[in-house]
């Protein structure tokens, strides 16, 4: 079952391995996924650099989760993608022009916690997997 995966953990080398191996099926193109209410978001090759970033992995543990648990969540992004229902919707913090929007998707995990998944919509580039994080429901 997913949420033992989830608790457990994996390592972030299988995380990108697994990623990488949807985008190469996809003839190393961006995926695009669509989530349980519509919205589509492409996961590339820049998506994956990015939820396995350090910066994605600190948010995780500052909400006392385990890098490794952050990375099992990375390496099933597009099921969890797939599962969520977006919450929010704002414009970007730096008002970057080349950016329409921030979304904001929930999927849930185990117990009370959830993946925030944020997608950044561009200008150029439509709507992307962008970041991660994993959060406890309840301190919310």
């Amino acid at each position: 079952m997913e949420q033992v995966k989830y608790r457990k953990g994996t390592d972030r080398s299988s995380a990108i391995m697994r990623l990488e191996n949807l985008i190469k099926e996809n003839n190393n193109k961006p995926l695009v996924i669509r989530s349980k209410d519509g919205e589509e978001a492409k996961l590339s090759k820049n998506s994956i650099q990015k939820l396995v970033s350090e910066d994605a992995v600190k948010k995780s543990i500052d909400n006392d989760f385990t890098r490794e648990q952050h990375y099992a969540v990375v390496a099933d992004i597009d099921n969890l993608f797939r599962n969520s229902l977006k919450v929010s919707t704002r414009p970007d913090r730096n008002n970057d022009p080349n950016v329409k929007a921030i979304h904001r998707f929930a999927a849930p995990l185990f117990d009370d916690n959830a993946a925030y998944i944020t997608v950044k919509e561009a200008t150029e580039h439509g709507k992307r997997i962008y970041s991660v994080e994993l959060i406890e429901m309840s301190k919310q």
